[in-house]
């Protein structure tokens, strides 16, 4: 459909021959042919589309206006063009809706296909350059573009050719995702910085494991996270660094814990801890022996993991990182719930809730939360348990679904009326889950 619209367009907007027989009309064979030759027959204005075809699919008005070599002027009245002959569309209105003349905020090229016939019009050379314009312009002009979306600067560095430049920024736009709990998308982020690391570039390629591994261990992509884990033991070994080798040892025994392989949890946490201890390294050491006194906890020997709780807690006051604090007090939590004294145990996860707010991870914040949410149904505080369930966000990972259960529970005891219940949602979430 999409060709035989174009086509129409092509032959009416062909100039009619004065000559006394018809003509044959100059037919084009492909669908990105009839694009090329109405970008051909737009003049000046075919330049402001390969411009627009660089930034994308939807392209933002000061941004294009920000990257062309020419005046305002001809900017608007070359959109006006490119929007009488339709191949571009208006998305977002002017920002000022009374000043008449006003362009508007965003178009759309009005199919992908428009989009790569004008980027295609562009020589390789013409386009790289192009793109470094782009990037350096956003950086520039729009430097909070750079801050919250390092995936569009690492899209057009990656375009012009300059893999250095892009390999930052698809490492910061995969760490940004995964604090925020977009998983698919900090996965993609970290494989194309990983497809133009150089093998000898040891750092980057360590930064961008070590972020690939905590996206597989959320996604509970077990297989793939041992494969990095793997990958970060043997890149270790090549910085001959202790601080490195008890970092990836410590990722082993979190996928140890995980895979309830309690023996080489407590293998992996004693050689973190003696490389931690070599690096002098508290922090690692404090996650070490938060990982021991876990193993310890889950196989019943609380003798022992009493032993690390004590370790653990003499060297907690030297802990600035929130995020091992958070995971040290969890396992304080589970431990105390363990040994029967949920009162405490209450209290460490309220803790840990906080040192993770304070991390600003949304999902083990959520987590955090659900964890808190039944100590206290444990200890018959349903209220407190209600309040801190329907505080869970409902858009991480499973985490809503649990609370609602939780909450359904709360109300089947007869407290239901305390925490405002609606019998209609609950019903709603009972079909949901």
């Amino acid at each position: 459909p999409l060709f035989i619209e174009e086509l129409t367009k092509t032959l009416l907007e062909q100039p009619a021959e004065q000559t006394p027989a018809p003509q044959t009309p100059n037919i084009p064979v492909t669908l990105l042919d009839s694009l090329a030759a109405r970008l051909d027959r737009l003049g000046p204005a075919k330049e402001t589309a390969q411009w627009a075809a660089v930034l994308g699919r939807e392209f933002s008005y000061p941004i294009l206006q920000a990257c062309v070599p020419y005046a305002e002027g001809r900017l608007q009245g070359d959109l006006a063009r490119l929007l009488e002959a339709e191949l571009v569309s208006a998305v977002a209105p002017a920002q000022n809706v009374a000043s008449k003349g006003a362009a508007p905020t965003l178009y759309q090229f009005k199919h992908a296909l428009i989009q790569e016939a004008a980027y295609a019009s562009l020589l390789k050379r013409t386009r790289q350059t192009r793109h470094q314009h782009v990037a350096e312009t956003l950086i520039t002009h729009f430097p909070q573009i750079g801050e919250t979306q390092p995936e569009m600067l690492a899209q057009h560095y990656s375009n012009a050719g300059l893999p250095a430049a892009a390999i930052d920024c698809w490492l910061q736009a995969g760490e940004q995702a995964t604090v925020h709990g977009a998983t698919l998308e900090a996965q993609t982020f970290f494989d194309r910085a990983l497809a133009i690391i150089e093998p000898t570039d040891r750092e980057q390629r360590w930064r961008a494991l070590a972020g690939r591994e905590v996206v597989f261990n959320l996604r509970a992509e077990r297989n793939a996270q041992q494969r990095d884990i793997d990958a970060l033991l043997e890149l270790a070994e090549t910085f001959n660094d202790d601080t490195r080798r008890a970092q990836a040892r410590l990722r082993q025994m979190h996928y140890a814990l995980l895979r309830q392989n309690y023996q080489l949890a407590q293998s992996a946490a004693d050689a973190a801890r003696a490389c931690a201890q070599q690096a002098d390294a508290p922090v690692l050491e404090v996650d070490a022996l938060a990982g021991k006194t876990s193993a310890f906890t889950s196989v019943g020997k609380l003798d022992a993991a009493q032993q690390t709780v004590a370790e653990m807690l003499a060297r907690l006051p030297r802990t600035d990182d929130e995020g091992i604090r958070a995971y040290a007090l969890s396992c304080l939590a589970i431990y105390h719930h363990f040994v029967g004294d949920l009162s405490h145990a209450v209290l460490l996860w309220q803790q840990a809730g906080q040192a993770v707010q304070r991390v600003g991870n949304r999902v083990r914040e959520a987590r955090t939360a659900l964890n808190v949410g039944f100590t206290f149904l444990q200890l018959g505080l349903y209220t407190q348990a209600g309040t801190t369930l329907e505080g869970v966000d409902a858009a991480l990972d499973n985490q809503a679904a649990f609370a609602r259960l939780a909450r359904k529970v709360i109300s089947d005891l007869g407290y239901g009326d305390q925490l405002g219940d609606d019998p209609d949602q609950d019903q709603a979430d009972d079909q949901g889950d």
